[in-house]
């Protein structure tokens, strides 16, 4: 579940859930962000399911805030880095364009 309005534990955040071992982990940095649906990217040379990246637009709905790409380790979804926009962006699911 990622950056759904529902009022829950999971509001806000990217989560990992390990259903075998019962362990989940989540990346929550504020109630004023909404991140998309994460992409992952594997990592050409891993040995596990989750060696890779994550990325994510995230929308920070707060009036003067700006809005970021971030990437999170997928194994731990620990941050790696971000990338502010100048300008608000749209989120990676559901995005439709006209052929050029």
């Amino acid at each position: 579940m990622a950056g759904t309005y529902n009022p829950s534990h999971f509001s806000h955040s990217i989560c990992k859930i390990n259903v075998d071992k019962k362990e989940i982990k989540i990346w929550k940095e504020n109630e004023f962000n909404y991140p998309s649906e994460p992409l992952f990217i594997p990592n050409p040379n891993g040995n596990d399911e989750d060696d890779g990246v994550l990325i994510s637009t995230v929308t920070d709905n707060r009036p003067e805030a700006q809005d970021f790409l971030i990437y999170l380790d997928a194994k731990t979804l620990t941050e790696i880095g971000r990338a502010y926009f100048a300008n608000r962006i749209p989120r990676l699911h559901g995005i439709f364009l006209p052929t050029p």
